[in-house]
């Protein structure tokens, strides 16, 4: 083989990886703009995400019943695209509910303002004076009033149930209107 045939041989085959690289371009090759790595491209979103922003921070959140974990503001993710409901609440404040509608590979936030439930005035309490014949023993609820006769003992104002422990270990049961502010004096004869 002479100089000659190994250059034009060399050539030749240098020829060919040419067309074979160009063959591979024209036929299997994605454009330059597109990934050619099936495992690279993203697959398209199945779930939604919302976060959840609230005060005060010691309050329950839940979507559609179901009670999630977490400090504000809460993410949840991984939710079923379609309609979500969101249930906030705190002890001594009113609970916020919104329904939202989300969309797969969504993000929605939800902002919780919960408005304190206002307290309901209470009455200042009253004062009882009770005798009883014979003497007894005076409860309200468990707490021992003391033992007759009783002298402007503190009770909550309305209707108070009186039990009362007689001498002979009986009992009976009262009831008085104690005015707010006021006083009420009342007498039991237990004998009859």
């Amino acid at each position: 083989m002479s100089n000659e045939d190994a250059t034009s041989t060399g050539d030749d085959a240098g020829s060919e990886d040419d067309l074979a690289e160009q063959d591979a371009a024209v036929v299997g090759a994605a454009p330059a703009d597109e990934p050619t790595d099936a495992a690279s491209v993203a697959p398209e979103p199945t779930h939604a995400t919302v976060e959840v922003t609230y005060r005060p921070g010691r309050a329950r959140v839940s979507v559609d019943g179901d009670l999630i974990a977490g400090d504000s503001p809460l993410l949840i993710d991984e939710l079923e695209p379609g309609s979500h409901r969101i249930v906030v609440e705190a002890r001594g404040f009113r609970s916020f509910e919104e329904e939202i509608e989300l969309s797969a590979g969504e993000r929605k936030e939800v902002t919780a303002r919960l408005r304190r439930i206002p307290r309901q005035p209470t009455a200042p309490p009253g004062r009882l004076s009770i005798n009883t014949r014979p003497w007894s023993k005076v409860f309200v609820g468990s707490r021992l009033l003391g033992t007759t006769p009783i002298a402007g003992a503190r009770v909550t104002s309305g209707a108070v149930r009186l039990r009362l422990v007689d001498r002979d270990g009986r009992t009976h049961t009262k009831t008085v209107r104690v005015p707010a502010g006021g006083s009420q004096r009342v007498f039991y004869d237990l004998g009859r």
